[in-house]
């Protein structure tokens, strides 16, 4: 009836809805636009730079020999242009053009879908309103992120079970939902209870195992897919990334909060394509078991039976947590998810006077949901919505795990001019959305919201000094210092963006370097930071130490570290090398080092640079390496 509907309205109003697409094509647009011209625009930090680091590694065929740590198909859909030739440094902006697709085609989708289940048009304008527009949404959009693409998944996937229900003889629009489902938990794992429960769906709405059938096919045959590539690359049949353990363990763990992933213990690498989350759970599992097997394997089982035994150990603590998840889940405040979205929404024109959010969302989510109950497809939605929001509180609640109900919610919100107002359930009912809506907008600590504001502000300094704004770079990491002057990672970042702005500063300082200062910043964080110890060993090589400057690095070019590299490049610009650091440098292809060696004169060298980097990048390394160690540039 609702399709009629809509096919039988007026042409005279065409041009409305195609202003009402070209105005959030517009905003989306602007922003995006907006956001690659800022210095986190430009330069990936934390979970994008980690995405975009796996993307290389499957272009490239690196790939370590383990199964995957987090869910691939994002990042193995963005190395599909570095296979046709795109080079890295352009992939950032390929995923934004990406990601804006996905979040028009989630805005279309939901369009479409609430003509199904609006009576007039207005509710499809509110539904594609709560989405297009959503500054939460857009503020994900900007990154190279999976859940924008996995939000698109699982409202096609939504948008398929709606057709499903409405044509009940057609079990193939089941088998699309639960494709649609099925890459979207490729994308990202969270969206699995979702998938779960719509085999589910199809027997209470048909009672019938042949849709049933077709409801769980083409899901599972993506999670068997995982499962093969995962036995192909590690011999290791698993369906799922094990990043999941770590994190079960971290959002239940007796004293958690539950909101978002917190760190337990200081970690001072600044090598952001590596998960802090993971390397956590490696040196805390270390240090538990320093004789016993180090793999995955043995850390996931670990993890999920420490989780599982401190909830049955103690159910009640775990039930209160969950009820306080619960609170921050119906909470208007974006949790911290790498990013603190009011902390970056404040300083963003686009999203700054934007009024949406959460609490209008959820509002009219359950508005809709309480008119139209009667419909199956009202309930079938409300079915998925408490099924990921399930889900949800097993882990975290922070934004980006939320905002996959946002369109689900806004969906439900076209049916608000459903039903009628004067019958008295409708009535209490609305009382207690109005309740529901009061919790959401209740104050949080504003000392706990700023909280994690320190993150963004390093953030920032990273991604600034990443760009070459070294005056940004500077006033951000001496602002992270003064917000936490002993986290080592605050410290250790002042330590290199100060080293940075020196040694890149154009033109050339006149003033003496300021070894003694680098000294002193370095100094507390170098036994936890490899980039510390090195920029603290070339302040000694510099002030008269040379040999305890050689040592430093020598202690890094035999670990594992993100500075092996660097280190073992000064050692071979400083003088002569041990039997292990020839052999190193020897096999060495890493820039640094045939940035070393081509310094020195070695032709093979520079005819590697040549043909591998662009003569600007090797023009500033090399002016680099001559204010480092004072020789003339080749």
């Amino acid at each position: 009836m609702n399709d009629n509907l809509v096919d039988a309205r007026s042409p005279a109003r065409a041009p409305l809805p195609l202003l009402f697409a070209g105005a959030i094509v517009i905003y989306v647009t602007g922003f995006l636009a907006w956001y690659s011209l800022t210095p986190l625009g430009r330069y990936p930090v934390l979970d994008d730079r980690e995405i975009l680091a796996l993307a290389r590694q499957i272009a490239e065929h690196t790939l370590p020999i383990e199964a995957f740590y987090r869910a691939p198909l994002y990042s193995a859909l963005l190395a599909i242009p570095l296979v046709l030739g795109l080079t890295p440094t352009h992939l950032v902006v390929v995923a934004r053009v990406f990601n804006a697709l996905c979040h028009l085609v989630t805005t279309y989708t939901v369009w479409r879908s609430a003509g199904r289940i609006a009576e007039r048009r207005a509710g499809q304008y509110l539904a594609a309103s709560l989405v297009g527009f959503n500054p939460v949404l857009l503020h994900f959009c900007g990154d190279a992120l999976d859940i924008t693409a996995a939000i698109t998944a699982l409202v096609l996937g939504v948008a398929a079970l709606l057709r499903a229900l409405a044509h009940p003889r057609s079990p193939g629009t089941f088998a699309l939902a639960s494709l649609w489902l099925g890459i979207g938990t490729l994308l990202r794992p969270q969206l699995l209870p979702v998938l779960s429960v719509l085999p589910l769906l199809a027997i209470a709405h048909r009672g019938s195992h042949r849709s049933a059938l077709a409801a769980l096919a083409p899901g599972l045959l993506c999670l068997l897919a995982l499962g093969y590539v995962n036995a192909e690359l590690a011999g290791d049949f698993r369906l799922l990334p094990w990043q999941g353990a770590y994190n079960f363990w971290s959002a239940n763990r007796p004293g958690a909060h539950g909101r978002y992933f917190e760190q337990t213990i200081p970690i001072a690498s600044l090598d952001d394509s590596q998960n802090p989350a993971r390397l956590e759970s490696e040196i805390l599992y270390h240090q538990r078991h320093p004789r016993g097997p180090h793999n995955y394997q043995a850390q996931t089982a670990y993890w999920q039976s420490r989780a599982l035994s401190a909830i049955r150990d103690a159910p009640g603590q775990w039930l209160l947590l969950l009820a306080h998840k619960a609170f921050y889940a119906l909470n208007n405040v974006e949790q911290y998810n790498n990013k603190t979205y009011r902390f970056h929404r404040a300083r963003s024109p686009w999203l700054r006077w934007n009024p949406l959010c959460w609490t209008l969302v959820l509002g009219a989510g359950l508005v809709g949901f309480n008119r139209g109950w009667s419909t199956p497809a009202m309930r079938a939605l409300a079915t998925v919505c408490a099924v990921y929001t399930v889900g949800l509180l097993l882990y975290f609640v922070s934004d980006r795990f939320r905002a996959p109900l946002i369109p689900l919610l806004a969906l439900a919100s076209s049916g608000a001019w459903q039903g009628s107002l004067h019958r008295p359930r409708a009535r209490r009912s609305l009382i207690a959305i109005l309740g529901v809506a009061v919790l959401s907008g209740y104050p949080l600590n504003a000392a706990e919201q700023r909280k994690t504001e320190i993150q963004d502000t390093m953030a920032i300094a990273k991604a600034s000094d990443g760009v070459g704004d070294y005056p940004a770079a500077l006033a951000a990491a001496t602002e992270a210092v003064a917000l936490a002057p002993t986290r080592p990672a605050a410290l250790t970042l002042l330590c290199v963006v100060r080293f940075n702005a020196w040694l890149h500063a154009e033109p050339a300082p006149l003033t003496e370097p300021p070894w003694l200062a680098w000294r002193e910043t370095c100094s507390h964080v170098a036994s936890l930071s490899p980039t510390a110890a090195r920029i603290l060993g070339y302040a000694e090589w510099r002030l008269g130490s040379p040999e305890r400057g050689r040592q430093r690095w020598q202690e890094i070019a035999r670990g594992q570290s993100e500075e092996r590299d660097n280190a073992l490049a000064w050692l071979v610009l400083t003088g002569p090398l041990a039997a292990l650091e020839q052999r190193l440098a020897a096999r060495g292809s890493a820039l640094p080092i045939q940035l070393a060696l081509a310094y020195q004169g070695d032709v093979r060298a520079v005819r590697e640079l040549s043909a591998r980097y662009p003569p600007a990048l090797l023009t500033r390394e090399f002016r680099a390496l001559h204010r480092l160690f004072g020789r003339a540039a080749h």
